[in-house]
């Protein structure tokens, strides 16, 4: 059995549920037995009690916080593991503490919140740095060479920094040199500042990256370019914005030399309405499946293709193009709610080489997309009412594609250094128990 020696009296573990040592917070009880000669301090001498005594929880509000790493920003959150010490102990995360965050996931300063928890209580903070992410190394593609026009040239690259894709006007602005008259134009793409030209403050979501980077492409003379959208009967409304920009980068070597030797160039892009029976049966289901796993409803069948023709040759559809084209859709009339509390959300979705993809998605009567390969798609719609509650789903089951949402990391919670509380401390405890007789 435990047994601790005082002044005055022994304590001991004798009785069921008893301690005189612990490691952790809580209450506990003791046997304290009088020696000979003692009484208690209330005078009686009869010979044991069973007294209790506490470890109370140590605060973490003095606690030494050490970040060691440095951050940058990712467009995801910054979770640091900071080192936590207190009066020399090294605590361990989830069983002396939680960790809370603030402000980590744009550039700037954050903070980590330290929460004590079973031997540690109060919560402590400290601050740490999001650096902005540099555009020196950023990755631009979907730039290709282009038909001389007249007018500027403006494509608009994709940009990405470490795979992650940057957008445009958020993250970064886009201008241009030398992007009219034939041979080399540049691109640039500049980091967007937090404040606006009159220091008005744009948001958070501004200014995460720094510096800027560039790219070239040629622009080269022809006998002409004539683009243009073609809407057939029955299909929605569609304007292509950038088939100037595309134009140059869908000619192969013959198409290009024809060009510039002074044959006329047409590129193009067509709507058709399609039957539902007129998609082939694995593209429907594959269409279907992609509505379905967005919640959404199956409207119109719709064909987007992509043409051109040079000089003499054969006019070619183009099922792939390098450098995607940008587009608006207006929806049909007929698709629009005629109840102003549901809010119905629309989705362009294509099919193209057995995969789905959805190009376009808005809230409003204008859809805005842009497309790389061109194939059959269907335009898909979502209600939801005022109040958030959700149409009914399309009753076509299928697979669901979207990704998985990333959710936060909370730390694995690891095994702690116990808070020793010594015996000594409980034996002051008996003081007050105590006095001498006769003194």
């Amino acid at each position: 059995a435990q047994r601790v020696q005082g002044v005055g009296c022994t304590l001991s573990a004798s009785g069921a549920n008893q301690t005189v040592k612990a490691t952790d917070v809580g209450t506990y009880a003791a046997t304290a037995t009088l020696e000979d000669g003692y009484r208690w301090a209330d005078g009686t001498t009869d010979k044991t009690r069973t007294i209790t005594w506490t470890i109370e929880p140590a605060s973490v509000e003095s606690a030494e916080i050490e970040i060691e790493e440095l951050y940058v920003y990712t467009g995801e959150q910054c979770k640091p593991k900071p080192v936590v010490v207190v009066d020399g102990i090294e605590l361990e995360e989830g069983v002396d503490y939680t960790l809370r965050y603030e402000d980590n996931l744009y550039a700037g300063t954050a903070l980590v919140h330290v929460d004590g928890r079973g031997n540690y209580k109060d919560t402590t903070s400290s601050v740490f740095e999001i650096e902005a992410s540099s555009l020196e190394d950023a990755t631009l593609t979907g730039i290709a060479d282009a038909v001389y026009t007249g007018g500027e040239i403006t494509p608009h690259p994709v940009v990405t920094v470490d795979g992650r894709r940057l957008t445009e006007g958020v993250d970064y602005t886009l201008s241009y040199e030398d992007n009219v008259g034939a041979g080399t134009a540049t691109v640039i793409v500049t980091a967007t500042s937090r404040e606006d030209d009159k220091g008005g403050f744009l948001g958070m979501e501004y200014g995460n990256y720094l510096g800027e980077c560039t790219a070239t492409f040629q622009i080269f003379a022809a006998g002409g370019l004539d683009t243009y959208t073609v809407v057939n009967d029955g299909a929605p409304n569609v304007e292509a914005t950038n088939l100037a920009d595309v134009s140059g980068a869908v000619l192969d070597a013959a198409e290009r030399s024809a060009a510039e030797g002074g044959a006329q160039i047409e590129v193009w892009l067509e709507i058709s309405a399609l039957a539902e029976g007129d998609v082939d049966s694995q593209s429907r289901a594959l269409l279907l499946d992609a509505a379905d796993s967005l919640g959404a409803t199956a409207g119109p069948w719709i064909d987007i293709s992509l043409y051109k023709q040079v000089g003499g040759f054969d006019a070619v559809a183009i099922g792939e193009s390098p450098v995607p084209v940008r587009f608006t859709l207006e929806i049909p009339g007929e698709l629009l709610p005629s109840d102003s509390s549901v809010m119905r959300t629309f989705y362009l979705i294509r099919v193209h080489d057995g995969e789905t993809t959805v190009i376009g998605e808005s809230a409003s009567a204008v859809l805005e997309a842009e497309s790389d390969a061109f194939s059959p798609h269907l335009l898909a719609y979502k209600d939801a009412t005022a109040r958030g509650s959700e149409s009914p789903q399309s009753p076509h089951k299928g697979t669901t594609t979207s990704g998985k949402p990333s959710t936060p990391a909370t730390g694995d919670p690891s095994q702690g250094m116990g808070f020793i509380a010594m015996f000594g401390a409980a034996a002051l405890v008996l003081g007050s128990y105590l006095r001498r007789m006769g003194i």
